[in-house]
């Protein structure tokens, strides 16, 4: 009987603690969405990479492919955003990069609160795997950064087409 009585006072707090988890996370405005939504990355085309349009602000994100990224980084239209940790940054960037750990990303930063937010930017990460760049990507649209472009195939990528590398900070 003693089992019982404990067993349906675990199952009580349980499910008190439970409803109350929920409902704070309802409440919260910083609260975390219960189904994740799938970001669509949309392909982007040779001709939006140079126009003066910016991109709207949208759920979609524009991602762009190595050759792309390359071309903007030899035409300087663009600046990188590195969302990987300090560490990997340190090992080897794409040379000019400002490096945004998305893992510790704080809206107050000091390089972010400097940032233009009329200019374009690629964020990248390790690679089509990781989705480090997606999620700082969507951090920096929330700060009204709505020129962004994604690219997806990242350092990786980058490293094995033998491009340009910086080391260090």
């Amino acid at each position: 009987m003693k089992d019982k009585i404990k067993h349906s006072r675990i199952i009580k707090i349980l499910l008190i603690s439970t409803f109350t988890g929920f409902l704070y996370n309802f409440i919260s405005p910083d609260g975390l969405t219960l189904i994740r939504e799938k970001t669509k990355l949309v392909a982007a085309s040779d001709s939006l990479l140079f126009s003066q349009q910016f991109e709207k602000a949208n759920d979609n994100f524009t991602m762009i492919s190595t050759s792309q990224a390359k071309e903007l980084f030899n035409s300087r239209k663009a600046i990188f955003i590195d969302a990987r940790d300090h560490w990997d940054f340190s090992d080897g960037h794409i040379p000019g990069s400002i490096n945004i750990p998305e893992y510790d990303f704080e809206p107050s930063d000091s390089t972010v609160n400097a940032m233009d937010k009329t200019q374009r930017y690629v964020v990248y990460c390790h690679g089509t795997d990781c989705d480090v760049a997606l999620r700082l990507a969507k951090e920096l649209r929330k700060l009204k950064f709505n020129n962004l472009l994604i690219y997806a195939d990242g350092w990786s990528a980058w490293i094995n087409k033998g491009f340009a590398v910086e080391k260090g900070n």
